[in-house]
This record gives structure tokens, sequence and C-alpha cells, in this order.
């Protein structure tokens, strides 16, 4: 292992320890609690001057690790969802590709973690 990668990996723990989020993904039937680290939060956009983000789009960074469902290593798959608890609001997120991109691609340069993107459901 080099040096960089090292960093990497660090940097990728320290990030998931102090900006994670606990969530369910879900795949059929099967699920698996894991961390996530909330990447993006859609494109911002102007409506009368005003500067909003669009909250409808999400992508979570998660250890490919941590994405174990029914005993085995799982690749993101459309249809899929993140269920995330915030005090009493439920939020659904189904991942979906976007318009560049298929549903998931390498979120580090160690390919320990992978950026999964979705579009919000529900909540």
């Amino acid at each position: 292992m080099n040096r960089q990668t090292r960093i990497d990996e660090a940097v990728a723990r320290g990030l998931s320890s102090s900006m994670g989020r606990s969530l369910v993904y879900w795949s059929g039937q099967h699920s698996v609690d894991l961390t996530a680290i909330a990447a993006r939060g859609g494109n911002p956009k102007e409506v009368d001057g005003v500067i909003y983000s669009n909250i409808d789009e999400r992508d979570f960074c998660v250890y490919r690790s941590e994405l174990i469902i029914n005993g085995r290593q799982h690749e993101p798959r459309k249809g899929d969802t993140f269920v995330e608890e915030l005090g009493s609001d439920t939020i659904v997120w189904q991942v979906l590709p976007t318009e560049s991109e298929p549903v998931f691609r390498e979120g580090d340069s160690t390919r320990t973690m992978i950026r999964i993107h979705t579009k919000r459901k529900s909540g």
C-alpha cells in the first residue's frame, strides 16, 4: 500500500466517523445498517432571485465493505433505497442513475468507497 493510499483511507475513515449518518440500505426484502456520507444535494436553482438547493437529489458515499446484504457483497442497483431517520421524519432515497452516470461510481482512489446516486422518493 503506497503513502497516498494510506492517506486516502485515513481521510475516508475520519470523514465517515465525523460526518457519517446512520442509514438503512434496502435491496428487495434484505437490508443492512451502514454509515453513509451525504456527498451531494443536487444543483442549486434560482427562483425569483433566491437561490435554493435541490434537496430532491443526494449522493451517498459508503464503504464497499459495509454493503453486505444477505451475506454477500452487494452492488447497488436501480430501485434499491436508503432510509434516513431525521427526528420524527423518515426520508426514503431511491437509487437511480444520473443523466450522465450509472447508479454508482468509485468514491475514492483506493476503491474502498462507492458514491451512490439517489433521488428523494418520500419524506
